[in-house]
């Protein structure tokens, strides 16, 4: 798994280096006209030039990597339903681990979806937007891991409670 996640995009970054036409300054227009006073100025960035190099590779390959995520997604919560089909019991823990699957395939999708989005007029958005949810990534899994280990902590003292109760009825 580590070679195919890691080496296809490697292949793509070597194939982007060989044909060094396709990759190179880019302007993005900020505005149709630069008479009406607002003082923005186009953009400049290093970008994907061709059209095509730029479908395939940044289009179909989020493209690929959403459709992966929303198979692993269905699955998961398959899965998770068959749990709580299996208890014949509406578990609390099984809605809320579904909840978690959703908010994580959110978080961790919006980048992925983002891309889909950058071309034409919605590509100076879709920078800024992108650019936000990445650096903030850290900063939502660092919340996600302390409600997770604060659940666990709570979890641990309800059944150290419930062993000290059931241990002085002895």
């Amino acid at each position: 798994l580590c070679a195919v996640g890691w080496g296809v995009p490697a292949l793509l970054v070597l194939l982007l280096v060989v044909e060094s036409s396709a990759y190179g300054p880019c302007t993005i227009p900020v505005s149709s006209s630069q008479e009406n006073g607002t003082g923005f100025q186009n953009m400049s960035m290093c970008w994907v030039q061709n059209r095509w190099v730029h479908s395939i590779l940044v289009m179909g390959y989020g493209g690929l990597t959403s459709l992966f995520n929303l198979v692993v997604l269905v699955w998961a919560l398959r899965v998770l339903q068959r749990m709580r089909a299996r208890n014949r019991v509406l578990n609390p823990r099984a809605c809320r681990d579904s909840v978690t699957v959703l908010g994580l395939t959110v978080l961790l999708g919006t980048t992925w979806a983002l891309a889909f989005f950058s071309f034409d007029v919605f590509l100076l958005p879709q920078l800024f937007l992108f650019t936000t949810f990445n650096s903030l990534y850290g900063f939502f899994l660092f919340l996600w891991f302390c409600s997770q280990k604060r659940r666990s902590e709570a979890e641990m003292e309800t059944e150290m409670e419930r062993f000290s109760s059931s241990q002085t009825m002895l």
